[in-house]
């Protein structure tokens, strides 16, 4: 290569010095030369004032990370707090079941009354005899009829659960709940 004067004469744009109009980008180094101190990091101008800019997205990570913590025990305490355990006729009547519960058992045939929004019916455990007479006001879900299984909110008043308005729901009778023909028996050789 032939030298002109005090420059390097290379075609432009491959990382080679040539003159000042023919640089693809500002001129500048990466690292500083041995012995120099780096220059200070950019600043920012916020509500705090002058700011590092490396602070200040540490201070971002931080704010969003307590952000999300919160927003999951938040999560958590609505979920587990509200929850509250279905119980039989049988565990009320026994006086085991106190407060506002949640009642779950299967309407019993030829107790269902409806008086204008009012709906009384009597609800039994699923498996056994015991039954409660139930007053429920609010809407009624279309499955519900006596023998299906439902579920409803309330509290016992007066020997008799009345049902927090529009707490009823009708469980609908599953169609793989038939029941099964026992398998043939295998003969063994």
């Amino acid at each position: 290569m032939a030298e002109t004067g005090a420059r390097l004469l290379k075609r432009p744009g491959r990382g080679s010095y040539s003159s000042q109009r023919h640089r693809p980008h500002p001129p500048g180094r990466l690292y500083p030369p041995a012995g120099e101190r780096p220059p200070p990091p950019p600043v920012a101008v916020t509500m705090l004032g002058a700011m590092d800019v490396r602070r200040r997205r540490s201070l971002r990570l931080v704010v969003a990370l307590t952000c999300a913590v919160l927003l999951a025990g938040a999560l958590l305490y609505t979920s587990f707090g509200s929850a509250t355990e279905a119980t039989s006729p049988s565990d009320v009547l026994d006086g085991r079941a106190r407060g506002d519960v949640q009642l779950t058992g299967v309407v019993v045939r030829d107790s269902v009354e409806r008086r204008g929004d009012t709906l009384r019916f009597r609800i039994r455990d699923r498996g056994g005899r015991r039954s409660l007479a139930v007053v429920y006001r609010g809407l009624v879900p279309d499955p519900f009829r006596e023998g299906r299984e439902v579920i409803v909110s309330g509290r016992m008043r007066g020997g008799v659960f009345v049902a927090e308005r529009d707490s009823l729901i009708t469980k609908c009778p599953s169609k793989y709940t038939k029941e099964r023909k026992p398998a043939p028996a295998r003969e063994s050789s």
